[in-house]
């Protein structure tokens, strides 16, 4: 499956850019920040000053409340597939891939690149897997990490999902 390199890059600028500052913004694009739920929809400017918009939502740990992963959902503005990134962190057992469940239906991620802050993996998000998205409250993404025995399993919310995907096709 091949990823669209406007995807990565916006996916990569929106999760480790320092932040809303950093996301352009005028009288003449949509807003930078909008939250839906659990998710926040970020839009940036691309090199051609077209908007580009994509879901995300930061995962972190209940004991450290540091980012444990950070998720994006965007669509390709060529093909307008969805698809689901994953940014996980540096050490991913990149062998043991990325998988994940939505209710019944599994996930399968692609490891696409590792950068200087994590490990971007993504999956096609299909009309089957988006009514299944539609209808639970979360999914959840499973990853090793090297040298460690035991999976880790991250629930990942699904609340505001529906209600941001509609803001995210709104031209």
């Amino acid at each position: 499956m091949k990823c669209n390199a406007t995807f990565l890059a916006l996916a990569i600028a929106i999760l480790f850019a320092g932040g809303p500052a950093a996301l352009a913004e005028d009288a003449k694009s949509p807003p930078a920040e909008q939250a839906f739920g659990d998710w926040v929809l970020h839009c940036a400017k691309s090199g051609t000053g077209e908007a580009i918009c994509a879901l995300h939502q930061r995962i972190m740990a209940a004991d450290t409340k540091l980012p444990v992963a950070d998720f994006a959902v965007a669509r390709n503005k060529d093909s307008h597939e969805l698809r689901l990134a994953a940014i996980l962190p540096l050490g991913l057992d990149i062998p043991a891939g990325v998988s994940g469940k939505a209710g019944d239906v599994p996930l399968t991620f692609t490891v696409q690149t590792c950068v200087k802050r994590g490990c971007i993996a993504s999956t096609t998000v299909d009309d089957k897997l988006l009514e299944t998205l539609r209808g639970k409250d979360a999914f959840t993404a499973t990853f090793r990490m090297r040298s460690v025995a035991d999976p880790v399993t991250i629930p990942v919310s699904l609340k505001g999902l529906d209600a941001g995907l509609k803001a995210l096709d709104t031209p």
